[in-house]
């Protein structure tokens, strides 16, 4: 086996690891920031704490808040702009997936030739080092915050566009359980549904290895035993910095191990019936995984184990990857993951519809898949997801 390992970002974890911003700022020689966050974040007064620790620092600071889901390239590039007029050389990103992916492409675009349109669907073609980057998540599931993906809404074309580079990766990754203490129930769940099926997918693709393997196992060991305490007490501080953690290894293993058929029904189901991503990962995981089983049995076992499976180390795979099913599904309900029939844009009659549209991430994916899809798969896991 030969494989290659990049992880770029400081990953600097722990409660109260957002303190140390000012030592980073010290360390790039930063004088005026700008914070990437959305105007909902604004009220909670998360970025007004950043924004005086920055300026304790002794830096100045300039804030954008206008982010929204699904990052739009024309909020980005009224970002981008914002960046240009006030001469910032520090992003600092406060928020989830798209706050964190809206600083990404604003780097790229500030410091690489050509704009960050120009580097769509290209593989690690950016060049580097661009300008610094602080990532302060407030969720526990993209892992945006070590991630070498930024994920971008092309307006024009009406579809979801990708930076792919190690160098987009943010230089620096403040992951503290105190941001994330405002999240409720609902997207705890959601998010944490994200990084676990980050987790048990890039180990069991194609590109996976020793070490996305080792970060794949640990987290999901992490959340398996702290997500449902955190969805269930919200304050649980020392739980929540568990689950961010494991949202940080996932990234980290992701950005090496790649994704395949959980990910590929989770796009689709999100682009057709705009659901939760993490809800859709929920379902997409249960079912792709039972569907690869017997291409990764080491695996299967080692996930069984975890999930508490009787039986994980004689039964044979035909009927473990069943067990592991129902616990997985057990354990989605636990946590209050819906089916998609509760969501007013899911419909019946579009099963086909989203098929196609798994068909067509997997162009992408399809190289990391151990076990080809058929259609009859695609439109079998809709239909148990749906209710």
């Amino acid at each position: 086996m030969s494989y290659q390992f990049i992880s770029p970002t400081i990953l600097d974890s722990g409660i109260g690891a957002v303190e140390k911003i000012g030592d980073y700022l010290e360390m790039f020689n930063s004088e005026k920031v700008m914070i990437v966050t959305d105007k909902g974040l604004m009220t909670t007064g998360l970025v007004d704490d950043v924004v005086d620790l920055i300026e304790d620092a002794g830096k100045e600071v300039v804030v954008f808040d206008g982010v929204l889901p699904d990052p739009p390239d024309v909020m980005i590039d009224e970002a981008i702009e914002l960046a240009r007029e006030e001469e910032v050389d520090t992003l600092v990103s406060v928020g989830g997936g798209s706050s964190i992916d809206t600083a990404k492409a604003v780097a790229v675009d500030l410091s690489s030739p050509g704009g960050y349109r120009s580097y769509y669907g290209k593989f690690n073609v950016i060049p580097g080092p661009i300008m610094p980057h602080i990532s302060i998540p407030t969720t526990s599931g993209t892992g945006s915050e070590v991630s070498a993906f930024a994920v971008i809404s092309d307006t024009a074309a009406e579809k979801k566009e990708g930076l792919i580079a190690a160098t987009i990766c943010p230089t620096v990754a403040l992951v503290d359980a105190n941001m994330t203490i405002s999240m409720p129930p609902h997207i705890t769940a959601a998010t944490g549904a994200d990084a676990l099926t980050h987790l048990m997918e890039t180990c069991t693709t194609t590109a996976c290895s020793p070490i996305t393997d080792g970060l794949a196992l640990e987290g999901t060991k992490l959340l398996y035993k702290y997500l449902p305490m955190v969805v269930k007490d919200g304050k649980n501080i020392e739980a929540r910095q568990k689950v961010a953690d494991a949202s940080a290894m996932a990234a980290v293993a992701f950005s090496m191990g790649m994704f395949h058929l959980p990910h590929a029904i989770a796009h689709a189901i999100g682009a057709k019936w705009h659901i939760p991503h993490g809800v859709a990962c929920a379902w997409g995981l249960v079912y792709g995984l039972e569907y690869v089983a017997e291409t990764v049995p080491d695996k299967i076992r080692d996930f069984s184990n975890i999930f508490e499976v009787d039986g994980f180390e004689t039964k044979p795979i035909e009927e473990l990857k069943s067990d592991l099913r129902d616990k997985m599904i057990m354990f989605f309900e636990e946590i209050n993951i819906p089916k998609l029939s509760t969501f007013e844009h899911a419909k019946e009659d579009e099963f086909e519809k989203v098929v196609a549209a798994c068909e067509v991430e997997m162009e992408l994916l399809g190289p990391y898949a151990r076990k080809a899809p058929t259609r009859e798969f695609f439109f079998e896991t809709i239909k148990k997801s749906f209710k």
